[in-house]
């Protein structure tokens, strides 16, 4: 189909970079999850399902819609790499000052466990996430500086 061709390109571009990813984190939802197979199977790396990548809900009625857990995930995503746990919940419903305050907490244990730590990580790691969280991560790391 056109969407996995897609997913393919995006697999092999991120494939390419310099220097090369070792770290996929993805939010649970199915367009986020298929961007993070594509990359990992071009990587040949797990997928750690973080629900601090989550979509951010505003609306009570959305509740119904919540992610699949890492286990039902691996059922179509077989990369997930179900010894991760997952370093930050949302809440459901969030406000505007709750998405930037998750985005805060990630920011922090991605940069202290990955960023600033001493692992030796030779190289980079991908969020796959949606707009809004995106965007208040990137004010987040900044932030952080």
């Amino acid at each position: 189909s056109a969407a996995s061709d897609v997913y393919k390109r995006q697999g092999q571009f991120y494939a390419k970079l310099k220097p090369p990813i070792v770290a996929i984190f993805s939010s649970p939802f199915l367009r986020c999850m298929q961007t993070a197979n594509a990359v990992a199977e071009a990587l040949d790396l797990p997928i750690r399902v973080e629900y601090g990548l989550h979509e951010w809900w505003t609306i009570p009625q959305l509740e119904h819609h919540k992610p699949l857990s890492p286990e039902q995930l691996k059922e179509q995503f077989p990369r997930i790499d179900l010894t991760y746990t997952s370093k930050v919940m949302p809440t459901f419903p969030e406000s505007e000052l709750e998405l930037h305050y998750r985005a805060l907490k990630v920011a922090r244990i991605f940069g202290s466990e990955y960023i600033f730590s001493d692992k030796n990580i030779k190289g980079d790691f991908l969020l796959v996430t949606h707009a809004a969280p995106k965007i208040a991560l990137v004010r987040a790391f900044l932030l952080l500086g």
